[in-house]
């Protein structure tokens, strides 16, 4: 069941060119972050792009000298007329767009913000709203709230073109875990990932990028999409935040289809590919069938004692870190 619309698709040998933004953290206010995505969704058109992708927190810039109030008043409900002008431009250029921005709760005097994205289809409907699940540092887990939903939650997004794509959303730190992209491709059946990012400018940070994202592609027959920011951005508080780039397109076979550098231009770049879904799924299922072997040995039990395993009863250093923070938390 798992693989049935990928073999039924396979018939119609389904082509999708897609769009990834990079460049440097725009000005904290929404009337610049709809400037700066009306101005790429023309541009994305123009390269005969259907999808785009922005990098996490887009709206609004990532910047963690904001407090928690500040973010909240920068925060927008799904519903808000900036989401909906997000929705006309899809509508417009006939663009299926993922928005990141600060979602701000629907619920009557709630201050819960979530750090989300935003997917429209190409007719301006919204298709889905992912919340960040596995928030990263201090900055995020003050400010958001993280979200609960299952990995398994992919869905449908119909192109301008007529066909359709299996996706799944993972924003930055929820890319790093094997778990969350195993599950959109066993159990939600993912072809397409679009993972926003605001990676950081340091050495070991572009293991990411470099290591983990092709590795996240191969194991699970999937194509990635990255967006992340590039340089230097002057913080509320006078600080500096440096973003190392280096966004992508992968392929299932971990093929870069395209790929942005580190280094910073005046005009932010957009990296475009040609996506051969249903070509590349099947040559790489035939060449190692991940999924189908991983979903035998689920059924035989073999990763039963994943599901009841306890890091803190695990040996090594992870065990003494957890250890070392419950005894700082009780004194």
């Amino acid at each position: 069941e798992l693989f049935l619309s990928r073999q039924i698709g396979a018939m119609a040998a389904r082509v999708a060119t897609v769009a990834v933004w990079q460049g440097k953290c725009l000005p904290p206010t929404w009337e610049a972050t709809l400037i700066e995505a009306k101005e790429t969704a023309a541009r994305s058109s123009q390269s005969g792009a259907e999808v785009l992708l922005f990098p996490e927190l887009f709206a609004c810039s990532y910047d963690q000298s904001l407090s928690k109030k500040e973010v909240y008043e920068s925060s927008r409900c799904l519903q808000s007329e900036e989401l909906k002008a997000v929705s006309a431009l899809a509508k417009e250029f006939k663009l299926c767009i993922g928005f990141p921005y600060p979602e701000r709760a629907s619920e009557p005097g709630s201050m819960l913000v979530y750090n989300s994205c935003a997917v429209f289809s190409a007719a301006g409907e919204i298709v889905a709203n992912y919340r960040k699940v596995q928030l990263f540092g201090d900055w995020e887990n003050s400010c958001f709230e993280a979200g609960c939903e299952c990995y398994d939650s992919c869905f449908d997004l119909p192109l301008s073109s007529g066909i359709c794509i299996r996706c799944g959303i993972l924003i930055c730190f929820d890319i790093e875990f094997p778990e969350p992209a195993r599950c959109l491709a066993m159990q939600g059946g993912a072809e397409l990932l679009l993972v926003p990012t605001a990676l950081g400018h340091e050495k070991v940070k572009e293991t990411t990028p470099c290591r983990v994202l092709p590795t996240r592609a191969v194991e699970n027959h999937v194509f990635i999409m990255y967006s992340n920011f590039e340089g230097s951005f002057a913080q509320k508080n006078g600080g500096t935040a440096e973003f190392c780039g280096l966004s992508a397109i992968l392929a299932p076979n971990a093929e870069e289809l395209a790929r942005a550098d580190t280094t910073v231009s005046d005009e932010p770049k957009l990296l475009t590919a040609t996506l051969k879904l249903d070509c590349h799924y099947d040559d790489n299922i035939r060449r190692n069938p991940y999924l189908t072997v991983a979903s035998k040995h689920w059924e035989d039990g073999l990763y039963r004692p994943l599901a009841s395993a306890n890091p803190t009863e695990s040996r090594g250093p992870a065990r003494e870190k957890l250890a070392m923070d419950a005894l700082h938390s009780s004194t």
